[in-house]
């Protein structure tokens, strides 16, 4: 692509959207990328060269974040999409749970979900890319059978190079090495070294241990020393659920789409909708977008990147009229299996310092194919170890159905004193790795529209015995964990055991939304190939958690920033995209 007059649209500033910006703005082969993203710019003088003149509105205010803001009082955050406003349509076939409202959405803001999460920096392992193979190759103890299983069409060592990029351009932490046989193979350490640990963390680490297992200081997007220009992460105890109001939390925002913006060829559109994809033969000519005021807009480009996260994108692409059967199908979520307990008399302290900071790989399996010969127990996922509740968050279980749930003794005043599920509390919680299905998929709603009149998502979704399987087998090692940690003269008492679905009424809460424009080398199966491109369409690619084949059992977030930036340079070059990056960020490498 030698023209450097051409332009190019990005639908969606999170992490994959702000990563192929980013490329594609510091390439110097596009004379402007515009990026369209749905929600609200948090941030003043983004752009601005020196970081300490960058502002936001994010404070440490349960209220303001966590219930109230502008019309989104309905929803528990403020940045996810508005129930009422903007709905989805959840159906379990297993259970015969047919809902609408909030359905696993995720905050609708400049810098997208990451402002909000607690940002586990995980790279999936070689054998994550390899899942049929694996199953293959073992039989006896990886069923798959039933399930839409493929091999990713690029390996571990294909985006190995563009996971150091991501680590680097955000500024991850994490600890010296990982525990083998549970890590993959780096070619750099982290940038930073682990921050401050949390005390219950602690305390569970040393449960883990004691019951055979390996944890250990988990990586994550903030900072541990001033980088960048950035502060340290002052360990305000503010950190899954709110954006940061210093900086210290790797945001898309005040990083890769950053970057984008200090070239001056990137226009930030916040508050754009985009709607509808307008295609010319084979090639998208432009995108129509309803603006802040619900005026329509039509804005032609050469170019156009698809992440807007898996369910939207899959939504804009049926709203768009693509052709492909394989859109919105394979669905995955990650199967989030709790367990949790309440240590007493001593306290834990689990809401000062970052929200998760210890881990163990043990239940994900080895990182290489050839070291499952002797696993033979099921493929779960990673597990974490954090605590309880902020403060507000904290008095409205008591008042809640939980806290009845729970049968917990005194009144929600002396529960407040007492503080079991804020102070005293423990919780493991098991991302375990979710299996395609064509079933579970994404459609358009024939009945229900938004607040713009545009039909929403329509999302079907049940679960594979595989994930199931996995759950059920290490529910009791993760109460052995508990159990094991306990401080002398501590009673554990395990209040909960079993899947979130549970707690949330079947309906999926990771946060965690993959697959629906699945990668791979054959149309008849797929939707995009190795390099995000559209089959059968010239300028088209996506650049979000919709290109996972499978979905690991790990955080997805650093994968899909890594996928972001291989897509940028898969744009400019689809046979050599390490030599695009390396022609960018050669330093980094």
């Amino acid at each position: 692509m030698a023209d450097r007059n051409k332009t190019a649209v990005v639908i969606g500033s999170g992490a994959g959207g702000s990563m192929a910006a980013r490329v594609l703005a510091k390439s110097g082969r596009f004379q402007r990328v515009t990026v369209l993203e749905k929600g609200p710019n948090y941030f003043k003088l983004l752009d601005h060269p020196d970081f300490r003149k960058v502002v936001t509105s994010f404070s440490n205010d349960e209220i303001k974040f966590g219930s109230r803001t502008g019309p989104q009082t309905s929803s528990d955050s403020v940045d996810d999409a508005d129930p009422l406003l903007d709905p989805r349509r959840f159906i379990n076939p297993s259970f015969g749970v047919n809902v609408v409202g909030e359905v696993n959405s995720l905050p609708q803001i400049v810098g997208g979900g990451l402002n909000h999460a607690d940002w586990k920096a995980r790279r999936l392992r070689p054998a994550d890319f390899k899942l049929k193979t694996l199953a293959e190759m073992f039989p006896a103890h990886i069923n798959i059978a039933g399930a839409n299983v493929a091999d990713w069409p690029l390996s571990y060592d294909d985006l190995e190079p563009f996971y150091t990029l991501a680590e680097y351009i955000v500024g991850v932490q994490g600890p010296a090495a990982l525990p083998a046989p549970f890590a993959p193979p780096r070619s750099k350490p982290y940038p930073m070294p682990p921050g401050v640990p949390q005390y219950v963390a602690l305390v569970l680490a040393q449960g883990a241990r004691n019951t055979g297992f390996h944890p250990f200081a988990a990586p994550m997007g903030a900072t541990s020393r001033p980088y960048n220009g950035r502060p340290v992460c002052n360990d305000c105890g503010f950190d899954g659920g709110f954006g940061c109001p210093i900086g210290a939390k790797s945001s898309p925002a005040i990083t890769a789409l950053r970057d984008a913006l200090l070239t001056h060829r990137t226009r930030l559109m916040p508050e754009a909708y985009a709607y509808r994809l307008n295609l010319d033969g084979h090639r998208v000519a432009s995108v129509s977008y309803f603006d802040a005021h619900g005026a329509s807009h039509e804005l032609a480009a050469d170019v156009f990147v698809i992440a807007a996260s898996a369910i939207e994108s899959a939504r804009l692409c049926l709203l768009s009229g693509l052709s492909n059967p394989n859109i919105g199908r394979n669905l995955m979520f990650h199967y989030q299996t709790l367990a949790v307990g309440i240590f007493l008399p001593g306290r834990l302290h689990p809401h000062r310092g970052r929200t998760v900071t210890h881990m163990f790989d043990d239940f994900a399996g080895p990182a290489q194919i050839a070291q499952y010969a002797g696993f033979n127990q099921p493929r779960g996922g990673t597990v974490e170890l954090a605590g309880g509740q902020p403060l507000i968050g904290e008095a409205k279980l008591y008042l809640g159905p939980i806290g009845s749930m729970l049968g917990l003794p005194g009144t929600p005043k002396d529960l407040m004193r007492l503080s079991p599920l804020r102070e005293h509390l423990a919780a493991l919680t098991l991302q375990g790795e979710d299996l395609p299905q064509l079933s579970n998929r994404v459609e358009l709603d024939p009945g229900l529209k938004d607040v713009f009149g545009v039909p929403v998502a329509k999302i079907t979704y049940q679960n594979h015995p595989y994930e199931i399987d996995a759950s059920n087998f290490y529910q009791p090692l993760m109460a052995e964990v508990l159990n094991a940690a306990a401080p002398a003269g501590t009673i554990v008492e395990i209040s909960f055991l079993g899947p979130a679905v549970e707690v949330s009424g079947f309906v999926p809460t990771s946060a965690h939304i993959l697959g629906t424009l699945r990668m791979g080398p054959d149309p008849a199966t797929s939707v995009t190939d190795a390099g995000g491109k559209f089959h059968g369409l010239d300028n088209l690619y996506a650049a979000d958690g919709s290109l996972f084949t499978t979905s690991g059992g790990m955080n997805p977030s650093l994968t899909i920033m890594a996928l972001g930036y291989r897509v940028g340079c898969s744009i400019i070059d689809p046979k050599e995209p390490l030599a695009v990056a390396k022609s960018i960020d050669r330093k980094l490498l």
